[in-house]
């Protein structure tokens, strides 16, 4: 039986062509010639230049298609919090956008893929709305999760990276929710929290599938100085991910384009030389 073409959404500003420019030719460098992948860029404008220059790196395998959610985004006021832009809500639009399809894989732009994301997407969510990793904690994140949103830090996920039961999100109201959760309060880390919230009320409980980890390596624990990373159960060896990471993310303010000298900078800057 032929394998589903391979969906993914990223969501950018026109300042992050140049990394997401990293992103798009490691996922490319990576993929199966004999699977077809479609890429969904959201964003609230392009300049031309920028846009024609992602165009280029298509693929006969791969294409790249912008989506404009201006329209959909007037509708919702969201307030930018620390590093993080509005541009990461914009994965809570997914459902409205592309109703047609069954799943699709979501991808944050600050990231380097060194694994075919087809294995990643093809990935059996079970009756999960999600799959996701386990969210990599400092101390201070284990006391904001457990005792200001009386979250369970055990079942506690990033959404950089979300491989998404598209019709199952679509039949909720977490989309919704979400949005008007993120216009009424200022959360850390935005949507990312507003999503485990509702995934971990009664409602939802257990609609998350976790992946293996290192489908989603936060780099950020290991550059951030005094600052006492979380070890639990969940998270033992998570930090020997980097051994064989599969996904490095590039979570937190220092990015590896403003810090080069950083562990596991070395990656965007072999990719991006390219």
């Amino acid at each position: 039986m032929m394998k589903d073409e391979v969906r993914i959404v990223f969501a950018i500003n026109d300042q992050y062509i140049p990394p997401f420019g990293v992103a798009l030719h490691s996922l490319i460098r990576h993929s199966d010639r004999n699977r077809f992948y479609k890429i969904f860029v959201l964003n609230e404008g392009i300049g031309s230049g920028h846009w024609k220059k992602v165009k280029s790196m298509e693929q006969p395998h791969v294409t790249v298609e912008s989506v404009n959610v201006s329209e959909w985004m007037r509708e919702h006021q969201i307030p930018t919090v620390n590093h993080l832009s509005k541009e990461t809500t914009y994965r809570l639009l997914i459902p409205k956008l592309f109703p047609q399809y069954e799943k699709v894989l979501y991808l944050d732009s600050d990231l380097l893929i060194r694994r075919d994301v087809a294995e990643l997407f093809d990935m059996d969510l079970e009756g999960a709305i999600f799959g996701a990793s386990f969210a990599r904690l400092f101390r201070w994140s284990y006391v904001y999760i457990t005792e200001e949103l009386s979250l369970k830090a055990e079942k506690y996920f990033n959404c950089g990276v979300l491989v998404i039961n598209n019709r199952l999100l679509r039949e909720t109201d977490i989309s919704d929710k979400g949005m008007r959760m993120l216009e009424e309060k200022r959360y850390p880390t935005q949507d990312q929290d507003v999503l485990n919230i509702l995934c971990q009320s009664p409602e939802h409980a257990g609609k998350v599938k976790f992946m293996d980890g290192r489908w989603n390596v936060e780099w950020h624990h290991l550059n951030e100085e005094d600052t006492d990373v979380y070890i639990d159960a969940v998270r033992e060896g998570s930090l020997d991910y980097v051994n064989d990471p599969f996904i490095i993310h590039y979570t937190g303010a220092k990015k590896p384009w403003n810090h080069p000298e950083l562990e596991l900078a070395e990656y965007f800057w072999q990719e991006a030389k390219e």
